[in-house]
């Protein structure tokens, strides 16, 4: 009878002790796949940083966004549309232009675009990085988009104000915004209402666009690290998971 206790202790410590085995199997199975993983994460990471830079210079260059249909920042709407459908004001060289000064403000402004995302970058630690690698295409362009989306429009409202006050823009969008709500040989209050009152926020507008062209182009540059990471996986050695 008194065997039984015996037993029972015996098997609650080999039950312990492979517990703790499979703990520590698991454990050293999660560290060799991080030190796989960690040159892959690393030259994610790496490419991330270079693709802001390469974004960020292509979009600051003269036409970065006005000779790019990708990004190209369209006139708002209503305006936009009001401007599309009316014959009169269709070839209208002041919304032409109005369209031009749009894009160079965005240019102007995009400078401002590229510490903000390289602190961001700088924060994604190894765990974080090894999540984005294994997620979806535009893992790590959606994490950057919700980090820094707002504040981006937001440091780069001032410049886009300045550019757009400093060239004429926003007269000019006034002006636009004026015949569209008043066509010629109409009254003001015979416009059909086409705009709403007042027009919509020129420069916060300008700002929001040129934050979506960024990671409209980033996204299109983490398909292409995705692409060379898994080439230069396929080519490692280790081969990597």
């Amino acid at each position: 009878m008194k065997s039984r206790p015996i037993f029972a202790v015996a098997a609650a410590v080999l039950v312990a002790l492979g517990a703790a085995a499979c703990s520590v199997v698991s454990r050293m199975q999660q560290e060799l796949v991080g030190r796989v993983q960690a040159p892959l994460t690393s030259r994610f990471v790496g490419e991330l940083g270079a693709a802001v830079t390469s974004v960020v210079g292509q979009l600051g260059q003269p036409g970065g966004f006005l000779h790019d249909p990708r990004v190209r920042i369209l006139l708002p709407l209503p305006l936009g549309m009001a401007v599309g459908v009316a014959a009169e004001l269709r070839d209208d060289p002041d919304a032409k232009l109005l369209e031009v000064l749009l894009n160079q403000a965005a240019e102007q402004a995009i400078p401002g675009a590229g510490p903000i995302l390289t602190q961001a970058i700088a924060g994604i630690g190894p765990a974080q990085a090894r999540q984005l690698l294994r997620g979806s295409p535009g893992a790590a362009t959606e994490f950057l988009r919700a980090q820094t989306h707002g504040t981006l429009a937001e440091a780069m409202l001032s410049e886009v104000e300045q550019s757009l006050a400093s060239s004429g823009a926003l007269r000019l969008y006034e002006a636009l915004c004026q015949t569209v709500r008043a066509p010629a040989g109409q009254p003001d209050s015979a416009g059909g209402g086409a705009l709403p009152e007042p027009p919509p926020d020129l420069p916060g507008y300008v700002a929001e666009q040129a934050a979506a062209g960024v990671f409209r182009l980033l996204g299109e540059q983490e398909q292409a690290i995705r692409a060379d990471i898994q080439r230069w996986r396929g080519a490692s050695p280790d081969g990597g998971p």
